[in-house]
């Protein structure tokens, strides 16, 4: 009995040892049920270089195809991974075997690269569901990020996903990726100007701060691409820590009076995304952000302010709204008189300075 149970435990150490030596090309790959793990395919990836990785999977597959299949779909897989096996995807033939998350980021990979053979292989898979396709957006530019530069078809996908979730679902949570890739590309020199239009189309007021952080880095390239962007003239002398704190002091003043111009890098090499409507503001009415709307109806009164407000040239309306605003935000018993009086006189008070306001 001694001698069997000596032998059995030899035959079972010896089945563990063969087994493991069989893995050891596959390192990473038995933590696939561990709660808090990085994808067992992005572990080999970034340990071991893009080449090893899809060489790794490509004879995983023909070995043991049910096993790749596992992987592949791991719910922990990053989006770079999948892109990278797509050569290995076909070869192994396992499109049929893709769960939703990866047949939907393949479809929209063929719709952006118009690639006849990646669209042949996905034109039998599952139909997209508008809920699944949104979340399956957000994995491929949440995970896919982190590698941008990867290929020119990569940031291509990652240019694509990126405006699809600002423009079709209205997403602001990618914002803050966005402007991190802005940037990033733009210290490389790669092609950022399909990412700021997609920044700009979001419409938030708020996300503009998220560009002004960059007044404060230490890198000139930052620095000039965020003077850019928001509109500003660079020079050498500015103290931009101190312009960091003046613009968003100017965009809590002129909040309820901007809005997104559409202009962007492929119309001027000097776009200005974001302005003051002066009517807005001289008659210190709120308007909407995304089309420039007031968001209460005009009174007789304010429309004839506007008429006689529209016979001035650029500079005076500048000038006489400035005022307003300031008559607006100091006494509304002010401001009210204010508005008594026709543009004729509002404009000669103006022109005393603040110091016209004792005639109100």
């Amino acid at each position: 009995m001694k001698q069997i149970l000596t032998f059995l435990y030899y035959v079972i150490m010896r089945s563990i040892h063969c087994y493991l030596k069989e893995r050891v090309e596959y390192v990473y790959l038995s933590s696939a049920n561990h709660s808090n793990y990085s994808s067992p395919l992005d572990s080999i990836r970034k340990n071991k270089g893009p080449d090893a990785f899809k060489a790794n999977f490509q004879e995983l597959g023909k070995n043991k195809k049910a096993e790749a299949v596992k992987l592949i779909n791991d719910n922990s897989l990053s989006f770079p991974s999948l892109f990278l096996l797509i050569p290995e995807i076909e070869t192994l033939r396992l499109y049929p075997y893709l769960n939703a998350r990866n047949a939907i980021a393949l479809k929209v990979c063929d719709k952006v690269l118009k690639n006849k053979k990646l669209e042949l292989n996905t034109r039998d898979l599952p139909p997209k569901n508008n809920d699944q396709t949104y979340s399956v957006l957000k994995w491929m530019l949440t995970t896919g990020h982190i590698d941008d530069g990867l290929s020119e078809e990569f940031d291509e996908i990652l240019d694509r996903v990126a405006s699809l979730l600002t423009v079709n679902y209205g997403d602001k949570t990618i914002l803050p990726i966005v402007v991190d890739l802005i940037f990033k590309r733009n210290k490389k020199g790669s092609y950022h100007h399909d990412l700021v239009w997609s920044f700009f189309q979001i419409r938030d007021l708020n996300s503009l701060k998220l560009i002004a952080e960059y007044l404060k880095s230490p890198d000139q390239k930052d620095v000039k691409l965020c003077s850019k962007l928001l509109h500003f003239e660079t020079h050498p002398s500015i103290d931009y820590n101190k312009l960091y704190q003046d613009y968003l002091e100017w965009l809590k003043d002129n909040y309820n009076f901007l809005f997104f111009t559409g202009e962007n890098f492929q119309q001027t090499s000097h776009p200005e995304a974001c302005c003051v409507d002066l009517d807005a503001k001289y008659l210190g009415k709120r308007i909407s952000p995304h089309n420039r709307k007031m968001l209460t109806p005009l009174s007789p009164s304010e429309r004839d302010h506007l008429e006689q407000f529209h016979r001035l040239d650029h500079a005076a309306q500048v000038y006489l709204c400035d005022f307003a605003h300031k008559v607006h935000n100091q006494d509304k018993r002010l401001w009210s008189k204010w508005n008594s009086y026709p543009v004729s006189k509002q404009v000669d008070i103006a022109q005393s300075g603040l110091g016209g306001m004792r005639w109100l």
